[in-house]
């Protein structure tokens, strides 16, 4: 048996916001779109959109306690009218309320961890046939899952994020000066790494730094006491416009710690595999990394410069090192090259749709 008509890919999230999840679905559905006959979204709405797109289903939510089960319990009844031939799903508590249309679940952290429903959901889809089995974004993920569902014998199969090709407008540059610009782009989530690039700004005023995402008022105070005059906030920039900063940039920083809070509980630091490790990689940026295993899957030592999480002397090492502008440009080349070869959203799309017609044909 194959995938032969009708993909449904269900996320519990809200597809026109600026989070990592919604920017994920929103890159990946065009190439499912392409490679399948026919390609239907499920997800919650924002409230606000009249005009959804054909194909695309949603569940409105009212904000109170008791939403996760009345979020269940629509997306049930949504699943009866859409009836796909199968459902690849960003939410992990889909095997509760499905019991009878084959499924792929995405997972990117540890969210067997997250409670009761969720164990009870990884336990509902390990035991059941409608489950084809895993896709995790990172191989930590994998070993953990392993680890917690040794008797398991569901396929869990690792396929990296990626990131768009970049307009045929962008042309990356390798100048040689003094005062380089640095960015870092994304979010400010303790643990992201503001903890390292404020203090590494106050290090060298002699560069730029600039921060592309939307700061808390925390961060912005705290570039406001430190009198940081070499920080420049961008703000939230589109993915459509994105290249044009990329354009005056020299080198990206990826200095996530080994805690990543995102929430009150959640803790991604070990899973964690940024979107924008990919899309500095596409626009062919040299890299300084912090030294983590989980960034060590896609990225060594012909691509980034790693420097410790919490040691900032390293950082500065490293960006000295990439004053020269002929090893800012080979390892920008070789990162693009790796990117184009493994990382696209076309190639994910292909990687998805091989393990679904592969578990289906078992």
């Amino acid at each position: 048996m194959k995938l032969n008509e009708h993909l449904l890919f269900l996320t519990d999230g809200v597809i026109s916001s600026n989070r990592a999840s919604a920017i994920h679905v929103r890159n990946l559905l065009p190439h499912l779109k392409t490679n399948t006959k026919k390609l239907s979204l499920l997800s919650q709405s924002d409230g606000v959109s009249k005009n959804l797109e054909e194909g695309h289903f949603t569940v409105s939510i009212p904000s109170y306690k008791g939403k996760l089960i009345l979020l269940l319990l629509k997306i049930r009844g949504q699943l009866k009218r859409i009836n796909p031939e199968v459902i690849y799903s960003r939410f992990v508590l889909l095997p509760l309320i499905n019991k009878q249309i084959p499924y792929v679940v995405e997972l990117h952290d540890d969210a067997w961890n997250k409670g009761f429903l969720y164990k009870m959901a990884f336990q509902n889809a390990i035991g059941s046939n409608s489950c084809l089995g895993f896709v995790g974004i990172t191989e930590k993920i994998k070993e953990d899952f392993r680890i917690e569902f040794p008797t398991s014998k569901k396929s869990i199969v690792v396929i990296p994020d990626a990131a768009n090709v970049p307009s045929v407008d962008y042309v990356p540059s390798y100048k040689k000066q003094t005062r380089l610009n640095i960015a870092y782009v994304g979010s400010f989530h303790q643990g992201k790494g503001i903890e390292v690039i404020l203090p590494l700004a106050e290090a060298m005023p002699e560069h730029t730094f600039i921060l592309i995402g939307e700061p808390s008022s925390i961060v912005t105070t705290k570039i406001q006491d430190r009198n940081l005059n070499n920080v420049e906030l961008k703000g939230f920039v589109s993915q459509r416009d994105i290249w044009k900063e990329m354009m005056n940039i020299d080198i990206c920083l990826l200095p996530n710690q080994a805690d990543v809070r995102t929430g009150k509980k959640s803790n991604i630091g070990k899973y964690t595999s940024p979107l924008k490790m990919f899309e500095y990689m596409s626009y062919s940026k040299p890299i300084i990394a912090s030294d983590l295993p989980v960034l060590k899957e896609v990225l060594d030592g012909k691509i980034a410069i790693f420097a410790a999480p919490d040691n900032i002397h390293e950082w500065i090492q490293a960006i000295n090192e990439l004053s020269s502008p002929e090893k800012r440009e080979a390892l920008g080349q070789r990162a693009y090259l790796r990117f184009i070869e493994n990382y696209t959203w076309e190639k994910r799309s292909e990687r998805i749709l091989a393990f679904i017609n592969e578990q289906l044909e078992k």
